[in-house]
């Protein structure tokens, strides 16, 4: 199995450029029967949300290298290495949410531009505040999407906690021309009726309208965030908002030819059939991601309300025999055909990266930062008797 990579970001133009993405890069050599080494290449794409959230994404990325490395020991990636290793990660980030940095920067309560928050404690409760009149609570998080692609079960494992998605692109078995899209995964959000239901029946939450989850009551009931699981919660944890990951497996055969992860700002801007079209169209997965991320820049900046996006394009070429796919299954095989790889131009407002394997925060500084827990106000911070 022939395994390449592009990866390209923006930080949009929601929060004055401050980037709360950050992306996951590794490769863990596993055995095989008869000692056969193989590897296991994992990816990862995390969107952090509040005060904080890049602190939370960019600690997630290094936590999800470290524990997968340790986690993976066989070829096949089974449901409780997946549920450990999201458990090791979320308990690193309740760590930094018991100490949280000394200040952060986040957008302005009174200015369109990025300023330093600094962190108050007041018994229990720890806040970041900024002149001397705003207090945030701090309750950070991060969405969470990793693909595992297993070389030698030639399987991908798709986990996840929140709103990034994953799509397959397959050739049709009857049309070597078509391109399928595949989704892999389902948001963990209140429209979706399953994490609704799960939601209303087991935790004092509500769920509004337009899809964010509110606290019942406490000092938390004005927060508000549109996702039903992330990592990295303490309090929000109590009303629903947990870290335990979704798992998906997919046999992969000769037709499947790419897997594109993004946060959210991708899929709010783009549908799938575009996101498949630009891929298909450059082939080369670096020039596919560069591209998906020119396109979203190019929304007038004084108009658009872009969310930071990180894209994650991989490229496989997989020799197998033919089969007929099983009813319900992501895509059928036949002998793999190349897309040709055409040259692209690629974007100067966008970071990107291919090739060496790595963990790191997005770092375009062009841009914007996902918001997706939101209190009704900031609140003024009382003076202490």
């Amino acid at each position: 199995m022939n395994i390449q990579y592009g990866l390209s970001d923006t930080a949009g133009t929601r929060y004055y450029g401050l980037n709360q993405d950050a992306y996951m890069t590794c490769r863990v050599p596993v055995k095989e029967k008869q000692d056969v080494a193989s590897i296991v290449h994992c990816f990862g794409v995390f969107d952090g949300h509040s005060i904080g959230g890049d602190v939370a994404s960019g600690a997630a990325a290094k936590s999800f290298e470290k524990h997968l490395g340790k986690r993976i020991t066989s070829p096949t990636v089974d449901d409780k290495v997946v549920s450990a290793v999201f458990k090791s990660v979320h308990q690193d980030l309740l760590a930094i949410y018991d100490n949280p940095p000394a200040s952060v920067s986040y957008a302005s309560p009174s200015a369109n531009k990025l300023v330093k928050w600094t962190l108050r404690k007041a018994g229990q409760m720890q806040f970041y505040t900024y002149g001397g009149k705003y207090d945030r609570p701090i309750e950070f998080g991060t969405t969470a999407l990793v693909v595992l692609v297993a070389e030698a079960a030639k399987e991908c494992t798709i986990c996840w906690a929140g709103d990034s998605r994953a799509i397959l692109l397959s050739r049709d078995e009857e049309d070597d021309e078509f391109i399928e899209v595949t989704n892999l995964n389902e948001l963990h959000n209140a429209r979706n009726l399953k994490e609704k239901k799960r939601v209303e029946s087991g935790f004092p939450a509500v769920i509004h309208s337009d899809g964010y989850l509110q606290p019942k009551d406490g000092y938390y009931k004005n927060m508000q965030i549109n996702m039903t699981r992330a990592l990295g919660h303490r309090v929000l944890e109590k009303f629903g908002v947990v870290p335990d990951p979704s798992v998906k497996r997919v046999k992969l055969t000769s037709n499947d030819q790419f897997i594109v992860l993004a946060t959210d700002g991708l899929w709010e801007n783009l549908s799938d059939a575009e996101v498949r079209d630009i891929v298909v169209e450059h082939g080369n997965p670096k020039h596919a991601a560069n591209a998906l991320i020119e396109r979203i820049s190019q929304y007038d900046p004084s108009s658009a309300d872009v969310d930071n996006v990180t894209v994650l394009v991989v490229s496989f070429e997989i020799i197998g025999p033919k089969v007929v796919a099983a009813a319900g299954s992501a895509s059928t095989s036949s002998s793999s055909m190349p897309i040709p790889i055409p040259s692209s131009k690629t974007s100067s407002s966008a970071s990107s990266s291919s090739g060496s394997l790595k963990t790191s925060n997005s770092k375009n500084k062009t841009g914007a930062s996902p918001e997706e827990v939101k209190p009704s106000s900031p609140t003024k911070k009382k003076k202490s008797k």
